[in-house]
């Protein structure tokens, strides 16, 4: 996906928004945060 399409659809779906900051963050974490991060995102349920 390019960004314009990321953006377009963070606009429209929030909880997508907040998937994106989510792994804009893990992929820019020291190695300290990224198990927890990881725990984080594997407890949550995605729905699709």
């Amino acid at each position: 996906m390019d960004f314009k399409t990321i953006d377009k659809l963070c606009k429209m779906n929030k909880e997508f928004e907040k998937f994106i900051e989510q792994t804009e963050k893990l992929m820019t974490a020291s190695e300290n945060y990224i198990s927890g991060a990881e725990k984080e995102l594997d407890d949550h349920e995605v729905v699709a």
